[in-house]
């Protein structure tokens, strides 16, 4: 776990996985080793916390390439990929091309 991962994670960043799941997840806590969000899926909402160490969470957001509201990404916790930078443009294009 590097430095960046606790800086960029805050209390009130909504991440969006990538389709077809669309995953998101709404942190309401960081500390030092625990994330406490609570998850939505498509037009339901879920209200119970769900808890994950920093490490588990950062790991979700790696493998279903979630984006958060602010626009970070795998790419803004873990350092530059050209490839995984293409792919997020592609993902959000089409998004908003629906």
């Amino acid at each position: 776990m590097n430095m960046n991962e606790s800086l960029a994670l805050k209390a009130g960043q909504i991440w969006t996985g990538a389709p077809p799941r669309n995953e998101v997840r709404i942190i309401e806590q960081v500390s030092a080793t625990t994330i406490i969000f609570h998850g939505r899926t498509g037009a339901s909402s879920g209200h119970r916390p769900n808890t994950a160490t920093l490490q588990g969470f950062c790991k979700w957001i790696q493998q279903s390439h979630a984006i958060s509201d602010g626009g970070l990404s795998a790419t803004s916790l873990h350092g530059f990929s050209p490839s995984r930078e293409i792919g997020q443009r592609i993902q959000l294009l089409r998004r908003a091309a629906g």
